[in-house]
């Protein structure tokens, strides 16, 4: 991508922010490479209560009381996790997951949404979303609470004591800093990448052998082995966290690769598509490109990416008019000041503007919503706020304009600039 501002952060003091959104500098082409939907359904992490474990609980249990009465029910827990692998069952769609390959992530994100559905579909939850289990945050390496209960469906007897007993790990020993400092999606025999080496070189990417793996060691027990993990109601979850944290890899600025053999599963030049099962026990054959970013099964997003990142969504309206006159509305909140501490991120070269916080989450759906933050003074931007007329404290639009020159680590400047209504 090109001409887009340099990724920065823009801290101002008792602002509240409304109808954030893809924000580009002039000339840009907005084509963010991290998942983005519209109307998106929202993943939380599991110790958020809009998670809704609860009905996580409710699909799970019904999975296993219809994989009961016809074990050949695509929809039943048994069928579902064989699919990923096992040990019993043999032939198609049986030990599909795609491990050391380049396409461990595509995969499993497929695998995750035909999954979603059937949990969606059999918790009667129509808003149900998968929840992610975020061991990439500090004190979250413990399991949630609702999967250490021996009563529930939730849990998995066969995994390690500190596991089922309230005890987390380091969150060091999955090297995560160096999995996500990979420059590269793709790697070789020499140099590992973020995502796997391009077929028919079967070697794993960086995300893959350094933290997904560890996570699953660590666990043992079902997630211990590829043909068992997906029985473990955890799972689910890890997966969703790794799903998160590709999304986390490309919005620092990273790239898929770009070959139409890893967007069309071709191998030898000859499609060879993924078959899974959908809540009405449908069949599907998919390939990558239909999950990715403009893909027509891409139907959620994050509230969060890793480093606490709060995506802010908006509908296509003001989505529009904020590429067009590259504007956001800003106001000071009365009595802002001692309020949560927020920071925001421009990510100018995913034309894509985010939250961060120590507290709640904040998302913007449909309509603007004024976000509180308190502000610390940035080098890379300047922030001049206009006195409102008549001492009201009155929306007025922050126009983003564009310096050239080169910053310490090079690339272009930018600035926000208040003005008058």
């Amino acid at each position: 991508m090109q001409n887009f501002i340099d990724r920065r952060r823009f801290l101002a003091s008792g602002v509240a922010v409304a109808g954030l959104a893809n924000v580009s500098a002039p000339g840009a082409t907005p084509e963010p490479k991290a998942t983005q939907a519209g109307p998106a359904r929202i993943r939380y992490s599991a110790f958020d209560s809009r998670a809704n474990l609860d009905s996580y609980r409710k699909g799970v249990t019904k999975m296993k009381e219809w994989g009961l009465a016809d074990p050949n029910d695509p929809r039943g827990w048994d069928f579902q996790a064989a699919i990923h692998g096992s040990q019993t069952r043999t032939g198609v769609p049986f030990n599909q997951c795609e491990h050391k390959s380049w396409w461990f992530f595509p995969w499993h994100r497929a695998y995750l949404h035909f999954f979603e559905r059937i949990v969606r579909a059999a918790s009667e939850d129509p808003n149900f979303t998968l929840p992610y289990w975020d061991w990439d945050t500090p004190n979250r390496t413990l399991f949630p609470k609702e999967f250490r209960d021996p009563a529930s469906s939730l849990y998995d007897g066969t995994r390690r004591k500190w596991a089922n007993t309230g005890l987390g790990f380091n969150v060091q020993d999955l090297n995560l800093g160096g999995t996500m400092a990979s420059r590269n999606f793709l790697g070789s025999r020499q140099a590992q990448g973020f995502g796997g080496v391009a077929y028919p070189v079967r070697l794993k990417g960086a995300m893959e052998l350094q933290t997904h793996d560890k996570v699953h060691g660590l666990i043992s027990g079902n997630m211990g082995d590829s043909n068992t993990a997906a029985q473990d109601p955890i799972f689910w979850m890890h997966h969703c966290n790794v799903d998160r944290l590709w999304d986390t890899w490309l919005a620092k600025g990273h790239s898929n690769p770009p070959d139409s053999a890893w967007l069309e599963n071709l191998i030898d030049g000859h499609p060879s598509l993924w078959t899974l099962y959908d809540e009405n026990k449908t069949k599907v054959e998919v390939k990558t490109s239909e999950f990715l970013q403009g893909g027509p099964r891409l139907d959620y997003q994050y509230d969060s990416l890793n480093g606490n990142i709060h995506s802010l969504l908006v509908n296509t309206q003001i989505r529009n008019q904020i590429r067009q006159d590259r504007m956001v509305m800003m106001a000071p909140p009365p009595g802002a000041e001692g309020n949560n501490r927020m920071a925001t991120d421009i990510f100018g070269d995913q034309t894509r503007i985010v939250v961060t916080t120590n507290d709640s989450r904040t998302v913007i759906g449909a309509a603007p919503v004024k976000v509180q933050a308190a502000i610390q003074p940035d080098k890379n931007l300047k922030f001049m706020q206009a006195p409102a007329r008549d001492d009201r404290r009155a929306e007025r639009p922050v126009h983003l304009a564009e310096h050239r020159g080169c910053t310490q680590h090079g690339g272009t400047r930018g600035r926000l600039q208040g003005v008058p209504e």
